[in-house]
């Protein structure tokens, strides 16, 4: 039985990563955009891994490589479909390094090299499998070598999230945040953090990058003191994610079906904003018309999550991430 709090969570979080990528692209100067983009940046892609840990223990323990191989599969569609749009559009992608990935299919690639390496270790100790993926992830941004390569600065950097996932028991996480003093303390972390991230943006903009996990400690001013901050930024992301989990309504709402959808969603959107932007030039447009634009951008990246998440692309995916056999849960 599906629970509608996890599909909620899903558009949620989809939604902001849609947001997260308008935002890239938009040379405006507003504020609010701009804190917006810092204060998603912060959890949105560990969020996403950390439900996806949640939902993969019956995967992992069964060792399921039929429900492990469609993110690899979802890997190579996203390669191929950016490559084809970007081609026939005029953009930047003008070839195919498979296995060398910093743009966005990097989240697919990873997914998958994340099940497959939890297969093998599940039966090590759970606590003890933790503080080595944490530690591995601390030490990850001292490294010169890891680069691009099967993201591996990126895995590093983010597994502690998927396996901490895969460690807790989804009844105890919900049953948990479902308190009463729980959401309200949630509810009062998460407009500070969001209130500090516009009033602290343009200090706390010099570490989009070690947000997003994939660059060195040199290059973000930390050479020394990167590991500990890694260490600091794993509790503070985790009580952000718990925080977002725990003011998520628990019953069905208006997005709950498109929760349902978000494969599609993700695999889909960057491409059309790139699109959208570089050969629509939908910002000059936007300046045009409304001279304060950026409190627009939201409602467009909403609008977007919702076409995408349509059952008219459903079938497709569906076909790409099930193949012939029964549909089942698949957390992207």
């Amino acid at each position: 039985m599906r629970l509608a709090k996890w599909d909620n969570l899903k558009f949620i979080l989809m939604y902001t990563v849609v947001l997260g990528h308008f935002t890239n692209l938009l040379q405006t100067d507003s504020t609010l955009l701009s804190g917006m983009q810092v204060f998603v940046y912060m959890f949105h892609m560990p969020a996403f891994l950390f439900v996806s840990g949640l939902f993969s223990k019956k995967t992992v323990d069964e060792r399921r490589y039929d429900k492990m191989f469609p993110y690899l599969v979802l890997y190579f569609f996203m390669v191929a479909f950016r490559f084809l749009v970007y081609s026939v559009a005029g953009g930047s992608v003008k070839s195919i390094r498979l296995f060398s990935e910093a743009g966005l299919p990097w989240f697919a690639l990873v997914l998958f090299l994340f099940y497959i390496v939890t297969a093998q270790v599940s039966r090590l100790s759970h606590s003890y499998l933790l503080i080595v993926s944490i530690g591995m992830g601390m030490l990850a941004g001292y490294a010169t070598n890891l680069g691009s390569f099967l993201s591996g600065m990126r895995f590093f950097t983010f597994y502690p999230f998927f396996l901490l996932g895969y460690c807790i028991p989804l009844d105890r996480l919900t049953q948990w945040t479902q308190k009463r003093w729980v959401k309200v303390s949630s509810a009062v972390f998460l407009l500070a953090v969001l209130a500090a991230s516009y009033l602290y943006e343009p200090q706390l903009r010099r570490y989009m990058n070690f947000f997003k996990g994939k660059t060195t400690y040199a290059k973000v001013d930390m050479a020394v003191y990167g590991g500990i901050c890694r260490g600091f930024y794993y509790l503070f992301v985790f009580a952000l994610i718990i925080a977002v989990i725990a003011v998520v309504p628990s019953v069905r709402t208006c997005f709950t079906t498109w929760g349902q959808r978000t494969v599609q969603v993700f695999a889909l959107h960057m491409p059309i904003i790139r699109v959208l932007m570089q050969n629509f030039h939908l910002e000059e447009h936007l300046a045009a018309w409304i001279p304060r634009y950026g409190c627009v951008v939201p409602v467009l990246a909403l609008i977007l999550t919702i076409v995408l998440s349509l059952r008219i692309w459903q079938p497709f995916f569906d076909w790409l991430m099930h193949g012939g056999r029964k549909k089942a849960r698949v957390t992207a």
